[in-house]
């Protein structure tokens, strides 16, 4: 892209002659000040206080039980992309969701359970006549 692509963008207004430009100096600046980049911890806001948590580890809760991402996500009644979403920290899961990795570490089988009556519950509820 030139500086000719967007007439309404003077680009040299930047000191950059292409988007491009403007987008890889924003890029390293970011890296400068440590907003790029994967996830490692975000802030909790709980009844007004301020926690630091540390973003769980998806992939290795996976791995650990020896599943697929595919498998992963059905069994615990997920979707694969969100389950891939986490793992590349470019999505961080929100409190019930912790809560439910957490859930999944702890107790695979029960999750897994309650994940396939709440499957068999929606399942249950698409042949009933409204």
């Amino acid at each position: 892209m030139g500086s000719s692509d967007d007439p309404h963008i003077d680009w040299a207004r930047f000191g950059k002659e292409t988007r491009e430009e403007i987008e890889a100096e924003a890029g390293r600046e970011k890296m400068r000040y440590g907003v790029a980049g994967p996830y490692t911890h975000f802030q909790a806001h709980i009844n007004g206080r301020v926690y630091h948590l540390s973003v769980p580890e998806v992939r290795a809760i996976r791995e650990r039980l020896g599943l697929t991402q595919a498998q992963f996500s059905e069994r615990f009644h997920l979707s694969q992309r969100t389950v891939q979403q986490w793992e590349q920290r470019r999505a961080m899961p929100d409190m019930p969701a912790r809560i439910l990795l957490r859930a999944i570490e702890l107790a695979p089988d029960v999750v897994a359970r309650a994940a396939a009556d709440v499957r068999r519950d929606i399942a249950a509820s698409e042949k009933k006549p409204r």
